[in-house]
């Protein structure tokens, strides 16, 4: 286990080993990331956090130290880390894990809406999708 910080732009080889988790842990760290960040958007819908067009820095801190919250207690419920791992580099694993899980789901969302042909610009005449 590595004692550098984690970084947002890490990999997640590099994030695993860093958080000292077997293969196995990891794939219930990433399944906690995407849980905490489907939870939050459903009890908060309208929060900036569950926005496809909000960028990771323009999210509040409170929404984000929500999410951290949520995912701490599913990865601390599970047991999840060593008992040596400084909580200061779980919160860090977990910041950066979510960054990973909006940024995909953003990605994934802004691509569904390409592949649907819609274009807010579109007024469905000649040339157009529809």
């Amino acid at each position: 286990m590595s004692r550098s910080p984690i970084r947002l732009r890490d990999s997640p080889a590099v994030v695993m080993d860093k958080l000292g988790l077997s293969a196995r842990q990891f794939e219930n760290f990433k399944n906690f990331a995407r849980n905490a960040h489907n939870e939050y958007c459903q009890a908060h819908p309208n929060s900036r956090w569950a926005d496809v067009n909000v960028v990771w820095t323009a999210v509040p801190e409170r929404e984000k130290l929500a999410v951290i919250g949520i995912m701490f207690s599913l990865c601390s419920q599970n047991e999840l880390f060593p008992p040596s791992t400084p909580r200061a580099t779980i919160e860090q694993g977990i910041e950066q894990r979510l960054h990973q899980v909006r940024r995909t789901w953003q990605q994934t969302s802004r691509s569904k809406k390409s592949a649907q042909g819609t274009d807010a610009f579109d007024d469905g005449g000649e040339g157009s999708a529809a």
